[in-house]
């Protein structure tokens, strides 16, 4: 690879983001929002690695009733939608952790490699996802999402393109090697996952203009669902099930992104070993 066409955005690798989510089955009658601030309270690791912790509110507007006579007065009002947890480190924002009704997530912005991030992830995740489970809620899926962001000094040209990506496979139609300006490309698919469950694979190829500057992105999401692969069947997703479940699509990531860049390019990102960074 030339180095002064293409730069990994991290230097030694390219993962701007890395996030997992835990989808749940919202309760009427189990008031989570209460359940989380509760853990975070009781939790002193929580609060050594989550210096700030904040409620986030929604807006609420309400308009004209059916049948109401105009004009009506358009009212808004807001409530507690949930929580944001943010862990800064040197000035950074390194973790940010947000817990909804419906989901919680956890966000890396310093990634470095998958074990280690993976840890801190479900360390911070756990405390949450128990104490909801506690409360007779159920996990409906677990995602895993990857922006990838490439620096191309050289400009977005088709030599530069052809550089980075993998030629003749199947995540990179071939008429896009050879487009002199900016373009995307989205594909959607199930497969089957970890205990034939059902995964969703999301995956946005963009080469498009970032701060002045030309950059490649990659966007994979990939969320299994708790249900069989023909989606007729509940596989329950319990506690103990989320880190093998990470694990496997972090895997089914990892050979996304091994089938769409070049060889140079998957040397660039120390890629090329077993399991990926």
């Amino acid at each position: 690879m030339n180095v002064n066409h293409i730069q990994p955005f991290a230097g030694t690798h390219a993962i701007e983001v890395m996030a997992i989510g835990i989808e749940l089955l919202a309760s009427p009658n189990v008031n989570l929002l209460d359940v989380f601030l509760e853990t975070y309270e009781q939790s002193s690791e929580l609060h050594a690695q989550f210096q700030k912790f904040e409620p986030v509110n929604a807006i609420i507007i309400q308009g004209p009733s059916p049948g109401q006579e105009l004009p009506a007065t358009t009212q808004l009002s807001t409530k507690l939608d949930g929580y944001d947890l943010t862990c800064i480190e040197q000035g950074r924002k390194k973790w940010v952790m947000s817990l909804r009704e419906d989901v919680i997530t956890c966000t890396c912005l310093q990634y470095t490699r998958w074990t280690s991030v993976k840890a801190t992830a479900l360390a911070a995740v756990t405390p949450f996802i128990a104490a909801a489970l506690e409360s007779g809620i159920k996990i409906r899926a677990t995602g895993l999402q990857y922006q990838d962001k490439f620096r191309l000094i050289g400009g977005a040209g088709p030599k530069t393109i052809k550089e980075l990506f993998r030629h003749n496979s199947k995540w990179i139609p071939d008429h896009l090697f050879d487009q002199p300006d900016y373009w995307h490309n989205h594909q959607g698919w199930f497969s089957e996952g970890y205990e034939s469950r059902r995964i969703l694979n999301n995956v946005r190829v963009e080469i498009a203009e970032f701060d002045g500057n030309d950059v490649a992105g990659i966007n994979g999401q990939h969320r299994m669902l708790a249900v069989d692969m023909d989606g007729q069947s509940e596989i329950p997703i319990e506690l103990e099930k989320i880190d093998p479940i990470l694990d496997h699509l972090h895997s089914v990531n990892i050979q996304l992104i091994k089938g769409m860049l070049s060889d140079y390019a998957l040397e660039a990102i120390n890629c090329q070993e077993e399991g990926g960074i």
